[in-house]
């Protein structure tokens, strides 16, 4: 294959090997035209470069795959990604001077000059090591409550688990309107309304028998108040947790539903209809 096209290596041969200087003429036009087409190799068709490589870890040799490749000049941005081989292929690269940048979220960004010829055929091997990648700082936010000697105990029995449990965190988050809403939300509890607005609780499988009324009558829970208890809250009354305390009182409930996980400090009046101990931030100690 030649690099260029000429006429030169390709004589008119001598008169008496043609018709005519016309029929010569013609077999000069077709050489040209079978340069133009490609049939003779155009020397632009060798202006474009193959460029392949890997891309291995430093230390162990092994290929790194999803290494982004990329080859950059003015108005020039090749990118290839590394396969699972940490291979990578441009087929047609026109010559030039090149940036080759590597970016990899463990290992950085890398990147050299890179010199294209027309025409030629690159190999590279590229290694590459393990580098620390920089955060941004990490903030940490404490926000610090301590706890009042009334409410010992509170955060073992929660570690436990045997009972349902509300923190202040909880409550802040949610923001209900009444306490009694997120004690109802809870699993086994049922909210009883006694007015338009206002309800009570209960939980569920948990009922009485009432000799007066000869009736099955809801069981309700013993209620305590900063550790004491409302009777009030535990007899057959419209009154409501609600109230009493407010949620913006409140710093944590716990609730029980019957006596076999109820704490023994607390095990006792109407104990088996379950207990709702709610811990206010300024009760009495």
């Amino acid at each position: 294959m030649s690099r260029g096209c000429s006429l030169l290596p390709w004589p008119c041969p001598p008169p008496q090997a043609f018709r005519s200087s016309q029929q010569c003429a013609r077999t000069a036009v077709l050489v040209a035209i079978l340069c133009v087409n490609g049939l003779i190799a155009p020397r632009a068709s060798a202006q474009v470069a193959t460029v392949l490589g890997r891309v291995l870890d430093a230390e162990s040799g092994r290929p790194i795959e999803a290494v982004a490749v990329r080859l950059l000049r003015e108005e020039t941005d090749l990118i290839r990604t590394t396969d699972d081989e940490g291979a990578f292929h441009f087929p047609r690269v026109p010559p030039g001077v090149y940036e080759l940048v590597l970016e990899h979220v463990a290992y950085g960004s890398f990147s050299d000059s890179l010199d294209v010829g027309a025409g030629e055929f690159l190999s590279l091997e590229v290694r590459l090591a393990m580098q620390p990648i920089e955060l941004e700082p990490l903030v940490v936010t404490v926000r610090r409550r301590h706890t009042s000697a009334k409410m010992a105990g509170f955060y073992e029995r929660m570690e436990k688990g045997l009972g349902y449990f509300i923190t202040w965190e909880d409550i802040e988050r949610r923001r209900p309107l009444r306490i009694s809403h997120m004690i109802g939300e809870l699993p086994g509890a049922r909210l009883i309304p006694v007015s338009a607005l206002r309800c009570r609780i209960v939980f569920r499988g948990r009922v009485r028998y009432d000799p007066t009324s000869k009736r099955i009558e809801p069981c309700w829970p013993a209620v305590y108040l900063d550790g004491r208890p409302v009777y009030s809250l535990s007899e057959s009354s419209d009154a409501t947790i609600d109230d009493f305390v407010m949620p913006n009182d409140v710093e944590a409930v716990e609730v029980y539903h019957g006596p076999a996980v109820l704490p023994p400090r607390f095990a006792f009046h109407n104990a088996h209809c379950g207990a709702i101990i709610v811990w206010t931030r300024s009760g009495p100690l």
